[in-house]
């Protein structure tokens, strides 16, 4: 669904419109965000969703808002 919506899947989120899946943990930067999120999955259940710093990877404060990822480009 990311990938459809335009996201570009890499080894390491950096910039806006990227997304990366390591095991359980899905990191995604949408283009509206300031910082990229971190979905931490335990089976099929969403754990935990925090924001995390590009330098250093570091988880910051949990999202209460949960995770939005609007499209980061439209086709006209």
């Amino acid at each position: 669904a990311l990938a459809a919506a335009a996201y570009a899947r890499v080894e390491l989120v950096e910039k806006r419109g990227e997304f990366a899946v390591r095991g359980g943990i899905l990191d995604v930067f949408p283009p509206t965000e300031e910082h990229p999120l971190r979905v931490e999955f335990w089976g099929d259940d969403v754990e935990e969703i925090r924001y995390f710093k590009v330098a250093d990877q570091r988880s910051l404060e949990v999202a209460e808002h949960g995770l939005w990822a609007p499209p980061c480009r439209e086709l006209l």
